[in-house]
């Protein structure tokens, strides 16, 4: 995966996982979401090494975490959602040459370099210009979204996601796959995937 970039959006640490707050004091989303970031920089960096690594937020926190790493600490432009966050972040890595754009969330716990490696490669998607799009567990959003080259101008994370970025995708002239992986769709939103995860973790 020669020259692809890994774009890493951030949350502040004290805002992430709002949705947990039935099971988690401030303190305890803010360690989680700590934690999720430390794990998700490591992630990215076995994929794409730290200077190829893009870290976007309005967190000054988070930002210099990402900058001590090495990490492109990219601060978030005044206003932007995470679509807009993602464009800028995007803007960067076709200006730095990224030939590949992997937008990786936080709070996939389950993910690893290797599982990413062979979504992202699989035999069935190796066009040349491909976008490789990997659902969550209601098989509407998106969790991963793989671009070569990053030719999307736009994001669509929210409602229905998965479909609108398949459309996207194939208008910028992308051969689109989409993906099931129960590891990589397991995200932490809800109070029972916490619980979920923890039983899994802990077993």
């Amino acid at each position: 995966m020669r020259c692809l970039t890994v774009i890493v959006p951030v949350k502040p640490l004290e805002e992430g996982k709002s949705r947990l707050r039935p099971l988690l004091s401030p303190e305890e989303r803010r360690t989680l979401n700590g934690m999720f970031l430390r794990r998700t920089l490591a992630v990215a960096e076995e994929l794409a090494g730290t200077s190829a690594t893009i870290v976007v937020s309005r967190s000054e926190e988070v930002l210099t975490l990402a900058a001590r790493r090495s990490m492109v600490a990219l601060p978030e432009e005044p206003g932007c959602d995470l679509n807009g966050a993602l464009e800028q972040a995007s803007r960067v890595a076709r200006g730095r040459g990224a030939t590949g754009v992997l937008i990786l969330p936080v709070d996939l716990p389950l993910a690893t370099a290797s599982a990413i490696r062979r979504v992202i490669a699989d035999h069935r998607s190796r066009a040349e210009t491909r976008c490789v799009l990997v659902s969550d567990r209601t098989g509407f959003g998106t969790n991963l979204l793989f671009q070569t080259p990053p030719a999307l101008e736009r994001y669509s994370y929210g409602a229905g996601s998965l479909q609108l970025h398949r459309g996207a995708a194939e208008q910028a002239g992308l051969s689109t796959v989409i993906r099931r992986d129960p590891d990589l769709a397991f995200d932490i939103d809800r109070p029972e995937d916490l619980i979920g995860w923890r039983a899994r973790t802990w077993r």
